[in-house]
């Protein structure tokens, strides 16, 4: 990420800056002067409509079968292997990883995501 660029939230399938368009900047913890990303600051009815997208998400997410379930963790895994070095990059720029751990933390996330979706 070279540039600032705005993260908005995902709820229910769809990206949402929240009712407000304010948004909080995400700073490189190695240079605080820094901004690289940008957040949106979400209010009280912002957080209650991202939490009952989430309560029917887990409704549909239980009525999946394991088959189902196995083929989304499975796909989640491949689109880690797909955006590894723009998510370590990110996380690097975010969290002050080096870009070694960011990249293990990428692959080893993508590692279990693999190793549950084949248990279906």
């Amino acid at each position: 990420m070279t540039t600032t660029s705005d993260r908005p939230v995902l709820v229910a399938g769809a990206w949402d800056a929240g009712a407000h368009d304010t948004w909080i900047p995400v700073l490189d913890p190695a240079d605080l002067r820094r901004v690289v990303a940008r957040v949106p600051a979400l209010d009280a009815a912002d957080i209650a409509r991202t939490y009952d997208a989430a309560e029917a998400g887990a409704r549909s997410w239980r009525a999946a079968g394991p088959l189902e379930r196995g083929a989304v963790l499975l796909r989640a895994a491949g689109l880690l292997r797909e955006r590894a070095a723009d998510i370590a990059r990110d996380l690097v720029l975010e969290m002050g990883k080096t870009l070694a751990e960011a990249t293990g933390e990428v692959g080893k996330a993508a590692d279990f995501f693999e190793y549950y979706g084949s248990m279906a």
